[in-house]
């Protein structure tokens, strides 16, 4: 029987080299009795040692072969840390990355695409200045999945990688803690954090926004050190956050601001109906494999879930829509009909008052992040013009006044304004699919701001 080290030059010889170094050469081999135990550094790489490699392996060894996850007997004596690495006994609790959320199954499209390069350069250890990526958007556009893969690349293409991803909760609890106890000890808890950040290679950090959103001074103060080391230090590290550096509040550090604002900031957005479609399929496959819905059935999933109160078209949503009818699925014996995702989607109509043109100026303010001011201005950046003309359009849809009120209402403009508006408005939503999604889920939104008792809040300032 051969050993591991001779069967993996065998394996050189007959692998591609890229597919060698990111799932061969990153196996830990261990003897017991007689088999050979081989340790993948996460079950996403053991899944395909098993599905690509493990006959082969079988084959030159002439013996019993096992390939599980975790590391070796010999490794785990060894302690998790490289040699000469502080300790990070006192360090913030890790949280486990999710080994389905890989670069694999990301579904690229143009609202993550610029997100999804530079996440891919993070990880593979590819020259990152100043070595810090801020990827930040609304719920549910996919940057946990980003972190995550980030983390499993990086283990994949360096094995000896200190990896660590830590939640805002977790480092404020952690701070939190050390300081109420006393003063010394939450400055000999700061110590101990950035001489444990010296022994990680990447860190990545998950909820940042939490933090600057609370009168938090102190834990903003931590952060921005914690950055400071990082840069000083030449590491890596990757910040996920629902607000772009420019848009902490006013009360929030500055240096932190002006820190992160310097670095690498890509922003993911709410997909598109063509992009939700992909990503929607992609989430069967993973839930049950070998499951494929015709198109028919993908869109009507898209219609009945965009119908819902509150649905704001993130693919958190999509994944909670994914697992109703998946689930009213396998009791039907996984026939899946447009009945069957009707009667799984469907919620009963809240009644609402009759909606005012309040309420469409406040959600097309909110949702476009322009100020109510500016929707009525006259000015004509291509962001407003949408705005104002997407405005328009619903007020015609949804509410019975005349072109005359509604000009009035969008700052005294004349009414052939507002029906050149609604026409335009009108080919664009039912000739381009992505227009008619954003018109659908605005629908929504404003009918729910409707069925709430208290009366819409303006945005009287950009967001």
């Amino acid at each position: 029987m051969l050993d591991w080290g001779t069967i993996l030059l065998k394996l050189g010889e007959e692998v591609p080299a890229e597919a060698f170094n990111r799932c061969l050469k990153t196996l830990q081999a261990w003897e017991d009795d007689g088999a050979l135990v081989l340790f993948a550094p996460n079950a996403y790489n053991r899944g395909v040692v098993v599905k690509a490699h493990l006959p082969r392996i079988r084959e030159l060894r002439g013996g019993l072969v096992k390939v599980q996850v975790g590391a070796s007997p010999k490794e785990e004596a060894l302690g998790p840390l490289r040699a000469g690495a502080p300790s990070r006994a006192s360090s913030v609790p890790t949280t486990k990355l999710a080994a389905a959320k890989t670069f694999e199954i990301f579904v690229p499209s143009g609202c993550n695409k610029a997100a999804l390069k530079s996440a891919q350069d993070m990880a593979d250890g590819r020259d990152c200045e100043p070595g810090i990526l801020v990827l930040h958007g609304p719920v549910g556009v996919g940057k946990t999945h980003l972190l995550c893969a980030i983390g499993h690349l990086a283990l994949q293409m360096h094995p000896n990688w200190v990896v660590e991803c830590w939640r805002a909760h977790s480092f404020m609890a952690y701070f939190g803690g050390a300081f109420r106890k006393s003063a010394a000890e939450g400055g000999a808890a700061a110590e101990r954090l950035r001489q444990s950040l010296r022994a990680i290679d990447v860190l990545l950090f998950d909820d940042a926004h939490l933090i600057v959103q609370g009168n938090k001074p102190r834990m903003q103060e931590e952060l921005r050190r914690l950055v400071d080391v990082v840069l000083e230090q030449g590491g890596r590290m990757v910040l996920a956050s629902k607000l772009h550096p420019n848009e902490f509040p006013h009360h929030s550090d500055e240096d932190l601001r002006a820190r992160l604002a310097s670095c690498l900031n890509v922003r993911l957005h709410i997909p598109g109906r063509d992009a939700s479609a992909r990503i929607l399929a992609q989430m069967v496959e993973n839930m049950r494999a070998g499951l494929r819905l015709r198109p028919e059935i993908v869109e009507c999933i898209l219609d009945e879930s965009s119908s819902m109160p509150g649905w704001e078209g993130n693919c958190r949503q999509l994944e909670g829509s994914v697992r109703s009818v998946l689930q009213a699925a396998k009791a039907n014996g996984w026939k899946v009909t447009k009945k069957l995702v009707r009667g799984a989607l469907r919620v009963s109509p809240a009644a609402h008052r009759p909606i005012a043109l309040d309420d469409i100026h406040a959600e097309i303010a909110h949702y476009y992040q322009v100020s109510s001011g500016d929707v009525r201005s006259k000015r004509k950046t291509q962001a407003l013009v949408r705005a104002r003309h997407m405005g328009m359009y619903l007020a015609r849809q949804l509410t019975n006044c005349s072109y005359a009120d509604i000009a009035n209402a969008w700052g005294n403009r004349h009414h052939t304004t507002v029906k050149s508006a609604y026409d335009r408005m009108d080919a664009q939503v039912k000739k381009d699919r992505n227009a008619a999604h954003e018109a659908r889920r605005l629908q929504v939104r404003i009918k729910a701001r409707a069925s709430q008792d208290k009366p819409p809040q303006l945005l009287d300032s950009a967001a």
